[in-house]
């Protein structure tokens, strides 16, 4: 336990003096502080091993392939969109961005992911260094805008300035220093926070820093610029014109004020790398999709595409992406200021919700459909991943609920017509997830799209966007809530056995409340091209990958599994044996 485990490491074996204690009064033995403590005694590397071995066996090994997909063999992680306030993709279930690759279990893991059949292959393509490469343009710094044109070994070169020497005098060591210091700064790193990373002293790290900002001028003016910058607008912006808002950036608080002057460092940088990677995926999924080709981009890891690449096709598919990747950089628009349109109570109106399952009203439905101009949808599946039916909704306090027993080949067909008509604008609150149901229906949204759950990210990173949280703020409205009908707990009602007037209440109120939220949030004219030149082209890139999935060998994993359980016993044995010497 981790309170045994204090004891041995503070009373028996005295690693440190004065060590850290929790709120509960016992010792802390976290990563962190193991970490400062590996070259202290062997114990604490092989404590450090041993839970790293069981968090990738639990984490990876064994969970994988509980997640792979019956229906194709495959996995498929969600992405999104509206989490990450960088402005960055996340995954989850699973998280297929977290696999470590620095050490050698960890490459292990990669390895059970394998091409689709024996005439696919996996083909990997990220950016070499871009967050240095964006820090170093909007630096104008010239000495590191010529490395990186001429090709030259960044952190040698950085070396070389820092330690005054030739670039063919620079060790291992020196690089190492220069790699901590270039990274570093990019998170506001201090010289503490560099004495700690390269276990050095303080007044060797402040020494370092201060040689780096003498060298590379330019970027120190960056830093001090975009602070400033911060301070007056409240809020930093990519090279898209994305936002990060800091809203303690002018906090009495020291603490709170630094952290917030750090991330205004950092946030222009880490957003500028997710916008241009997100633009690469649109132009390469738009390419693949035209040249009509048989491989597929299945996987975004932060700087990282990985595509599933049919062994023909990759003379033509390795230099056209390298190619898109490199020219995805977007262009900046002047601002325009909008007025934020009032709120309306919709608690006083009356709703006229229906439950369509007779054919009539249904060839009445589509009838109406037909005659407009932006036609709002939500699908959801049930706790086995089957589709309940969806909800439409094309004007203002009226929707149609149509259960999945009512979809009829003939209704299906005529729906589709509509849907993937490119006059209509199609309106959804998290509309991924309205679409990847909507495949398992054989029915197909197509753009033009409008999703407000994108369009209030793009807005405000940093808040909810839940549709309750959006429809109190600009409708003044409380949505139905799931536990109403649902319950809780052990009671919980399953989604497949909810009722139908249920389903229709829920969905209904949520496609009417989207609809009306399409005309509520302000985009500026900046923002704007961010939500439709890059968020909006990236929904069909990701619905698309989470629907094709990457294939994942399990008998690799099996084998992992054993290897991490026989390396966890050998490091706990290990650690038994120390603690007892």
């Amino acid at each position: 336990s981790p309170k045994q485990l204090g004891e041995v490491l503070f009373d028996k074996l005295k690693l440190v003096e004065k060590p850290k204690k929790t709120k509960t009064g016992q010792y802390a033995t976290g990563e962190e502080i193991l970490v400062k403590l590996a070259d202290e005694h062997e114990i604490v590397q092989n404590i450090l091993d041993f839970r790293v071995y069981q968090k990738l066996k639990s984490t990876y090994v064994d969970a994988l392939p509980l997640m792979i997909s019956k229906r194709d063999g495959r996995i498929h992680s969600t992405f999104s969109q509206a989490v990450a306030a960088t402005g960055r993709l996340s995954s989850n279930n699973p998280n297929l961005q977290n696999i470590p690759i620095r050490t050698e279990k960890g490459r292990e893991i990669r390895k059970a992911f394998v091409a689709r059949d024996k005439n696919h292959l996996l083909m990997s393509a990220d950016y070499s260094q871009i967050e240095l490469r964006i820090a170093a343009s909007f630096a104008k710094d010239q000495d590191m805008i010529a490395a990186f044109k001429e090709g030259r070994d960044i952190h040698a070169t950085t070396a070389s300035k820092v330690f005054k020497l030739p670039l063919e005098e620079v060790d291992a060591n020196m690089r190492r220093k220069a790699k901590a210091v270039n990274f570093g700064l990019l998170y506001g790193m201090s010289a503490f926070g560099l004495s700690e990373r390269l276990k050095v002293p303080r007044s060797e790290a402040k020494e370092i820093m201060e040689a780096y900002f003498e060298e590379f001028s330019a970027v120190k003016a960056y830093m001090d610029r975009i602070i400033k910058q911060a301070h007056e607008d409240g809020y930093v912006e990519t090279i898209t014109g994305r936002r990060r808002y800091l809203r303690d950036i002018n906090s009495r608080n020291h603490t709170l004020r630094s952290y917030a002057e750090r991330n205004a460092i950092n946030a222009p940088i880490q957003g500028s790398a997710a916008d241009i990677i997100k633009v690469a995926m649109i132009k390469i999924e738009d390419w693949i999709r035209a040249e009509k080709l048989r491989s597929r981009m299945v996987l975004q890891v932060h700087d990282e595409l990985v595509f599933d690449v049919h062994q023909e096709e990759l003379d033509l598919l390795k230099p056209q992406v390298e190619t898109l990747m490199k020219e995805a950089l977007p262009l900046e628009a002047p601002e325009e200021v909008v007025e934020t349109p009032s709120k309306e109570n919709l608690q006083l109106v009356t709703r006229d919700y229906h439950l369509l399952q007779d054919e009539d009203l249904l060839q009445s439905l589509i009838n109406h459909l037909k005659l407009q101009d932006t036609i709002c949808a939500q699908a959801i599946n049930d706790e086995n991943g089957t589709a309940l039916g969806i909800a439409l909704c094309y004007c203002k306090h009226q929707a149609y609920f149509v259960p999945k027993e009512s979809l009829s080949e003939t209704f299906c067909q005529e729906l589709n017509q509509v849907l993937q008509d490119p006059e209509k604008t199609k309106v959804g609150h998290d509309l991924k997830a309205t679409l990847l149901v909507l495949k398992s229906l054989g029915l197909e949204l197509k753009p033009p799209y409008y999703d407000t759950l994108i369009a209030h990210y793009v807005l405000d990173p940093e808040t909810s966007h839940s549709l309750r949280v959006l429809s109190d703020v600009y409708l003044n409205y409380e949505p139905i809530e799931e536990e109403s009908f649902l319950g809780s707990g052990r009671n919980k009602t399953p989604w497949s056995k909810v009722p139908l007037v249920s389903l229709k209440d829920y969905l209904c109120e949520a496609v009417d409340l989207t609809y009306q939220l399409m005309s509520q949030i302000p985009l500026e004219e900046k923002l704007k091209e961010v939500y439709e030149e890059i968020e909006i082209p990236l929904l069909g890139v990701l619905t698309s990958m989470e629907y094709e999935g990457i294939r994942v060998d399990p008998a690799v994993l099996a084998d992992l599994s054993t290897d991490l359980e026989q390396e966890s016993l050998r490091a706990q044995e290990e650690v038994f044996r120390l603690a007892d010497e």
